[in-house]
């Protein structure tokens, strides 16, 4: 096995990669060896993250690389927890109308975009309504997803027709679907993310990447083919990180 050269001895993955290899001294001997060979595949897989992430890893940079602009300055709405989203701040002179997937129990975002005027349409199948009503603000007990699989689900091409009307556009769309945003936007045609001038997504298991990158890296191109990304972040939330045009 490969040593590990390039951990320093106080690392702590190097304190990490003893207790693998030495695991239990106390265990039977044969349960023992089960350990240590169980232990000594994960050590191995850890050393190869480099040559296994070699094939997608500068895509997956270039993906969130976020490019700043003087002529449009930013502002975080929302909650200053999660449920909020850096946007542009001449927002509501920009769209039409916002999209809002996933209300949760947290609907500060669309509260402040329904006060500037802006008519918004939130989806959540998992909620009964929402946290907090606004004149501006029309609710769907509606979710994100396949509705062969669940009645309660449509398209995200679906969601736009129903909510501003068939063909409609120059629209903003927030997004939190706890992770059916990666099937549902590599499945979305072109001509359905066009319709949204600007996108806050929040992007779920950016993790599991490292194990296999084919289910992220679909969405993450297309995304990165059409829109220009102003502000990447990660969020304040254990689970979640932020990924916005």
């Amino acid at each position: 096995m490969q040593k590990l050269s390039f951990i320093s001895p106080g690392n702590p993955v190097r304190a990490w990669s003893r207790r693998i290899v030495r695991g239990n001294r106390r265990n039977r001997p044969d349960v023992q060896l089960l350990q240590m060979k169980r232990r000594i595949g994960l050590l191995e897989d850890f050393v190869d993250l480099k040559a296994h992430s070699r094939g997608w890893i500068d895509t997956l940079i270039a993906c969130l690389t976020p490019l700043q602009f003087a002529e449009m300055p930013l502002v975080r709405m929302g909650s200053r927890h999660d449920g909020g989203y850096v946007l542009p701040a001449a927002l509501s002179q920009m769209v039409s109308g916002v999209v809002s997937i996933g209300v949760g129990d947290n609907n500060t975002v669309d509260r402040q975009l329904a006060t500037a005027g802006l008519r918004v349409h939130a989806w959540d199948h998992t909620v009964a309504g929402l946290p907090s009503r606004h004149e501006n603000i029309v609710f769907h007990q509606v979710g994100l997803g396949d509705s062969m699989s669940n009645p309660a689900l449509r398209s995200l091409a679906e969601i736009c027709d129903d909510s501003f009307g068939r063909g409609s556009g120059h629209l903003l769309l927030l997004l939190d679907a706890e992770g059916a945003e990666w099937t549902e936007i590599a499945a979305a045609s072109e001509d359905t993310l066009a319709r949204f001038d600007v996108i806050g997504i929040e992007m779920h298991d950016l993790g599991d990447l490292i194990l296999d990158p084919s289910r992220q890296l679909p969405s993450l191109t297309k995304l990165h083919r059409m829109f220009v990304r102003v502000a990447v972040h990660a969020t304040n939330h254990p689970a979640s990180g932020d990924f916005q045009d």
